[in-house]
């Protein structure tokens, strides 16, 4: 799946052929085809390997989660987690101190549920198994460190960054209130957009459905465009950018040409064709029994 701009482009070519330079949501292309394949369901002696991989895999973590499980009720009947982790072949780390700012321990890597219940815990507290798509943690927390007020020579050069980042960032949203209160009187970017030294940048037609061409996929963005009419303004404040916007003019959906009709059918075609794909993995895992090879655990 590619986004509307890029798909068009590629559909347009033949094997072989370069396209013209392409402008998308995420800059300028240049695409060639080099070739192109049928689409078709892939037989099962073609994706058996894939298959039992992923069996495999699956049939790992769900063993590993008992074995999770069992850690923890022995743990929390003894309160020792070292010996209950022992007792079924599993190995306990102690991780250095963390806070709540700085708290991405390299064995653990971006897991907001498992930073969230260790600071949620009293110090020898045993958590609840927490899971996540890479690991599964029984957490039990060895001590706590008061946090402490720094020398201000330590850390001065960190607060006039932040100072200043902060600083900026209030000016930023003060002016922008003002432009936004202004454009709501004046409904004209034009005149505001000299002012601040800044160029009005049109957009092609988008549906709601589609990224905002040099924008990006900014739901609230959308939703605020879509909700005002043709001529009208708007401020909006989304992921830490501001949009003055105007809506120039408003197409009205008609009916799909030939053309169109295909691009909907071969977009419907390639979802079905996952749905039953996925549809049949589940059905093959339900009916499957499998071997799980330790090598992979």
């Amino acid at each position: 799946m590619m986004v509307p701009e890029f798909e068009e482009a590629l559909n347009k070519l033949a094997v072989g052929e370069i396209s013209e330079p392409v402008k998308t949501p995420f800059g300028y292309h240049i695409v060639r085809l080099d070739g192109v394949t049928d689409e078709r369901i892939k037989p099962l002696d073609e994706v058996r390997e894939t298959v039992v991989g992923e069996l495999k895999k699956e049939k790992a973590r769900l063993k590993v989660r008992r074995i999770v499980r069992r850690v923890h009720q022995a743990a929390l009947v003894s309160g020792d987690l070292k010996s209950a982790a022992k007792e079924h072949n599993a190995e306990t780390q102690t991780t250095p101190f963390f806070s709540r700012a700085k708290h991405d321990l390299e064995d653990v890597g971006r897991a907001p549920e498992f930073y969230n219940l260790a600071f949620s815990l009293n110090e020898n507290e045993i958590g609840e198994p927490v899971t996540t798509p890479e690991a599964s943690f029984v957490l039990k927390v060895a001590g706590k460190k008061a946090s402490t007020i720094p020398a201000l020579d330590a850390v001065r050069a960190e607060v006039e960054k932040a100072a200043a980042k902060d600083n900026d960032r209030s000016f930023t949203n003060e002016k922008f209130k003002q432009f936004a209160e202004r454009l709501k009187k004046e409904q004209d970017l034009k005149d505001i957009a000299a002012d601040i030294k800044e160029d009005v940048l049109h957009t092609p037609y988008f549906s709601h459905a589609d990224s905002i061409p040099g924008i990006g996929n900014v739901e609230a963005l959308k939703d605020k465009v879509f909700g005002i009419g043709e001529g009208e303004t708007a401020a909006v404040s989304a992921l830490g950018r501001h949009y003055l916007v105007r809506v120039e003019s408003v197409q009205k959906p008609g009916e799909p040409d030939a053309e169109d009709r295909k691009k909907l059918a071969e977009r419907l075609a390639r979802q079905k064709s996952n749905f039953v794909l996925q549809d049949w993995l589940k059905n093959l895992r339900e009916r499957s029994d499998v071997k799980v090879d330790q090598a992979v655990l």
